[in-house]
């Protein structure tokens, strides 16, 4: 299963919630898993579920708009990162035109743009026309992604789409067999995400107990030396009985620090 990240402004909510409709038969017939901002849960880190999300898909795609140009997040932060794995060949950037702007000289300008020729889904007779061809675009990038997956789809594959084939670098063995294993990493990931949280809050604890202790055998260092220290003038007993007093003090409480995580000190 293929896994797509919906790259989108919020001002184009309406288009995106249409072409989730599209890729519905795709998500039934168990050949692409689809994601999105709007997936993210109450409570979770937003920019953290997007770059694990974006890390993880095998294909993303750029709703393109005026307002998605204009989008600092979309632009510099979505975009380039989705660009930067597509050139690396472990994705598979799709842009989709949505609504009319100048996007040629874009960083995703040499790519093959969806609907035919770049024109936007809003100037199709029926939005409906424009996103047919996305969902079938994202078809066939899976099957060159994947060509065991063609007998998935049926043989009837070729006759489905009218547009042309989306073009894919050709990558090494085994850089596939190495973004698989990292996909089949990401979703382990995702599946277990609660319970490596709570691994990691355990963790830090403990580390938190060791830098304590750190700290303690410190402290015993320097009431060591603080022993060596000590010169001792007999011809002033008022100060040596000052110093040594000091000095049980330190031993109070550094025996009171190591009872306190757990270290029993005798003497």
């Amino acid at each position: 299963m293929a896994r797509v990240f919906v790259s989108y402004s919020h001002k184009d909510e309406d288009l995106r919630k249409e072409l989730e409709k599209h890729l519905t038969g795709l998500r039934r017939n168990g050949i692409i898993s689809s994601w999105d901002d709007r997936c993210i849960r109450a409570g979770e880190e937003i920019h953290d579920e997007i770059s694990v999300h974006l890390n993880a898909a095998d294909i993303i795609l750029l709703l393109v708009s005026a307002d998605f140009l204009a989008s600092n997040y979309c632009y510099e932060v979505e975009m380039e990162h989705a660009m930067k794995r597509h050139e690396e060949g472990t994705a598979s950037v799709i842009p989709v035109i949505l609504r009319p702007c100048y996007w040629h000289e874009s960083p995703f300008g040499n790519l093959k743009a969806i609907p035919t020729d770049g024109t936007p889904v809003v100037k199709h007779e029926s939005p409906d026309d424009g996103l047919l061809e996305v969902a079938q675009a994202v078809r066939e990038v899976v099957v060159s992604r994947s060509p065991s997956t063609r007998s998935e789809l049926g043989p009837d594959f070729n006759s489905v789409t009218q547009s042309e084939s989306i073009q894919q670098k050709p990558r090494p063995k085994e850089e596939v067999i190495r973004n698989r294993d990292f996909g089949k990493l990401m979703e382990e990931y995702l599946n277990n995400r609660d319970q490596i949280r709570k691994l990691k809050d355990q963790i830090s604890g403990e580390i938190h107990m060791i830098e304590m202790a750190d700290r303690v055998v410190g402290d015993a260092e320097i009431y060591l030396a603080g022993i060596d220290e000590i010169v001792v003038d007999t011809k002033n007993l008022t100060a040596l009985d000052d110093e040594q007093s000091k000095l049980e003090q330190r031993q109070t409480k550094i025996r009171e620090a190591f009872n306190n995580i757990g270290v029993n000190i005798k003497g």
